[in-house]
């Protein structure tokens, strides 16, 4: 007769088949790097309510792949699920009843979620003593993140005050994906100058995702490849 393991275990975590657990920062470098191609691509070609809708679905199905990264935490694995459920449940209310506080509750989760998976990310990622290619992949994925967290950060300020933003190039009536490419030109710095801050707190924002980008690739990412190459020499040698 044989044992079958229960999905939890204390010592080891979740119980995965092995090429999961090696390429599941894979999955989620996908499911991100989808919503940032497909997500303002049905929003150049569907109605604004339907690509909202959208941008809702690609958010969701961005989290319930996220949730694989989380596999090696027993605890994390199970608040990733809530958070996903959470999201799901005020999406679907938002919806049907048209109320703006499930909007709220939804953006919250998500912005839960990412600081969720940042933190297991960059932990796994820092903090091992072998740097492989799932790692390297899993440090492109907290990039990601922290891009499309910053973007939510801006979300909220201009849902709580007027002029954030010169000539009120970003407002309310925003889509998302205008706030992400916002993000995403100040944590690469590349300052095209067509968005620019105008509130304190907002030039703040920006130039803090600007010294956080800089930082992490100067520091953690050219830091991770140099290992991994010195690891490749080591084993040829």
């Amino acid at each position: 007769m044989t044992e079958t393991r229960a999905p939890f275990d204390r010592e080891h975590g979740i119980i995965f088949p092995p090429k999961v657990r090696r390429s599941n920062y894979a999955y989620l470098f996908a499911g991100l790097s989808l919503l940032l191609l497909v997500g303002p691509a049905f929003e150049q070609v569907l109605s604004p309510s339907v690509s909202a809708a959208t941008t809702t679905i690609c958010f969701l199905g961005t989290i319930m792949i996220g949730i694989w990264t989380l596999i090696d935490s027993t605890t994390g694995f199970r608040i990733g699920l809530a958070l996903a459920a959470i999201a799901i449940v005020s999406s679907c209310l938002e919806w049907w009843a048209e109320m703006p506080v499930f909007g709220f509750v939804q953006l919250g989760t998500v912005m839960a979620f990412l600081v969720l998976s940042i933190y297991h990310a960059g932990r796994d990622v820092i903090f091992t003593n072998v740097v492989d290619i799932n790692r390297l992949v899993g440090a492109m994925c907290i990039y990601e993140m922290i891009g499309i967290m910053w973007a939510l950060f801006y979300t909220c300020i201009v849902d709580y005050s007027s002029g954030a933003f010169a000539d009120d190039a970003l407002n309310a009536s925003s889509s998302f994906f205008e706030f992400v490419y916002y993000s995403f030109v100040t944590l690469t710095t590349l300052g095209y100058g067509d968005i620019t801050p105008a509130g304190s707190f907002t030039k703040a924002l920006a130039y803090m995702e600007a010294l956080v980008g800089q930082l992490y690739v100067a520091v953690l990412v050219a830091g991770l490849v140099g290992a991994h190459l010195a690891g490749r020499r080591q084993d040829k040698e």
